[in-house]
């Protein structure tokens, strides 16, 4: 496919691509759980911020298309202390990617995920 065709993605449901990924996501070893976009709290500390249970870490996915309608998807996890955080987040970008792929059948353009804590 050229580099400049965009790829129809309207028929893809953004809250299923969040599941999807949510779902990767906590597959990963060293992820321990999914939380808000921590700049929604007033101090950012510990406390503050939010885990999401399981059945509902697809909240904290947020999933955009970009001018050539791929996706970016932005998430925000807490890792288990102990662990590489760099090659977590770089194990989980590539699972993302590779789910993503297999059940929609389009690529990720970008993965960003961002660790706001260590638990």
């Amino acid at each position: 496919m050229p580099k400049d065709e965009k790829l129809d993605i309207s028929n893809i449901d953004i809250n299923q691509v969040a599941r999807v990924v949510s779902k990767a996501a906590l597959s990963q070893y060293g992820i321990v759980c999914l939380t808000y976009k921590p700049s929604i709290f007033s101090s950012g500390t510990k406390e503050e911020i939010k885990r999401l249970p399981n059945e509902e870490a697809s909240q904290g996915v947020i999933v955009k298309t970009d001018s050539t309608n791929h996706f970016v998807i932005t998430l925000f996890v807490i890792v288990a202390s102990g662990v590489k955080i760099s090659e977590v987040l770089n194990s989980c970008q590539e699972v993302i990617r590779h789910q993503i792929r297999q059940t929609f059948g389009v690529h990720a353009r970008e993965v960003n995920i961002y660790a706001v804590g260590v638990e």
